[in-house]
């Protein structure tokens, strides 16, 4: 990512590395890239346009939830990230790429395309957000908890 955000100096770009990466083993960071051991995802997709994650479900709910459309590199065959990415795509609120395949230049063309048909990404995320919301609003939910609880 560090070469991606290279090859697109015009994009701020702020990673998480976790508590196992060491940012001395990153070498030189482009003055484009915000680099932090941990980072308040929700607080940040609200000034986020596009997410660049592994297919969890988690960043995947909290994406919708600020409608931001998503990028997702699933990074385990036994976990549920390859499905997730599947429907992110089917659902047209994101893109999937292969993080062990896809070059630099490969990761820059998916961003670019999400950039490009942003308005679609991001109006589909909204309309899936809405229908969320208004499904598992508290007045929809109330009632079926009150019947389930009563019985």
């Amino acid at each position: 990512m560090i070469e991606v955000s290279k090859l697109l100096p015009e994009h701020q770009y702020i990673f998480s590395i976790g508590e196992y990466i060491s940012i001395e083993h990153l070498k030189t960071i482009p003055t484009n890239v915000y680099v932090f051991r941990k980072v308040d995802q929700i607080y940040t997709l609200r000034f986020t346009d596009i997410m660049i994650n592994h297919g969890g479900l988690n960043s995947i709910t909290e994406c919708i939830n600020n409608n931001v459309p998503m990028i997702v590199f699933p990074l385990s065959k036994i976990w549920d990230e390859k499905g997730n990415s599947a429907r992110v795509v089917y659902h047209k609120i994101g893109l999937r790429g292969q993080i062990k395949r896809d070059s630099p230049s490969k990761i820059a063309s998916i961003i670019k395309k999400v950039l490009f048909e942003y308005s679609e990404f991001y109006n589909t995320i909204f309309k899936l957000n809405n229908l969320v919301t208004i499904k598992y609003s508290s007045k929809n939910i109330y009632p079926k908890l009150e019947y389930i609880l009563e019985d």
